[in-house]
């Protein structure tokens, strides 16, 4: 066999596994098999999107999650033949190849975006450099340094509190501030914030000016003229303590 018959060979097999109703079986190979390398494939990936995103399995239904993970495993080109790195590989889906059917809720991307997280943050390798920290640094007058176990996200529906007793319809009025993070006892938590707090913690996370948190401050009062600058510099100090106690801010860099 030529490598280009060998090619060939290889693409109708897979085209059969992942679309047996628009490829036909491979001539030589007995049905049964082909339906149980089928099966098996499928089965496996179904599995892991399931145990990877419960809630938005739950929310669609049996049926229609069938629907979806057999349209997902026919037409996306997955980039990682890991499974650890499916569940990302599935973040791509929505945005490229998903369409959406009658009764589907307009927060799937976002959902699957919050699931997915958890996921990524529970086998995240990104160890701090405790070395390069002062614990018990002044968060004011040195350069916050925030953990890289910490995720940010703005969303427009509180992916957080869905389940299958919440199903909102519409998206919230103001953006969904959530930090999802792994904290000191290895636990990935969540937490709901404010538009201050997200804003401090941006800036913080893009800081590569090394800008103390003293003068961040400063910077947001003057990018938030409608509030009260002395409010901003109190409810930051606030923030900035919290924000160390629960370990998403490590202390300052040395």
């Amino acid at each position: 066999m030529s490598r280009a018959d060998f090619r060939a060979t290889q693409f109708g097999f897979a085209g059969y596994i992942r679309n047996p109703d628009s490829h036909p079986a491979p001539a030589d190979v007995e049905l049964r098999r082909m339906k149980v390398y089928r099966d098996l494939f499928f089965n496996n990936v179904e599995d892991f999107m399931s145990n990877s995103y419960p809630v938005l399995h739950e929310l669609l239904g049996e049926s229609r999650w069938m629907t979806l993970i057999k349209d997902y495993f026919a037409r996306h080109q997955a980039h990682t033949p890991l499974f650890p790195k499916m569940p990302a590989e599935f973040l791509d889906y929505p945005d490229n190849e998903y369409s959406a059917a009658p009764g589907d809720p307009p927060f799937i991307r976002e959902l699957a975006h919050y699931e997915w997280v958890e996921i990524e943050l529970a086998s995240a390798d990104d160890t701090p450099d405790m070395s390069r920290i002062n614990t018990n640094g002044d968060l004011l007058g040195g350069v916050p340094a925030i953990s890289p176990l910490v995720r940010m996200l703005s969303c427009q529906y509180p992916v957080h509190r869905i389940s299958a007793d919440f199903i909102p319809g519409e998206p919230s009025e103001t953006p969904v501030y959530l930090l999802v993070f792994r904290d000191r006892k290895d636990d990935v938590c969540f937490l709901e914030i404010n538009a201050l707090t997200w804003s401090l913690l941006q800036m913080i996370s893009d800081n590569v000016a090394q800008h103390t948190g003293g003068q961040m401050l400063a910077s947001l009062a003057e990018a938030l003229p409608q509030f009260d600058p002395g409010v901003v510099q109190s409810g930051g100090m606030e923030i900035l303590d919290d924000m160390h106690k629960r370990g998403i801010l490590l202390g300052t860099g040395l």
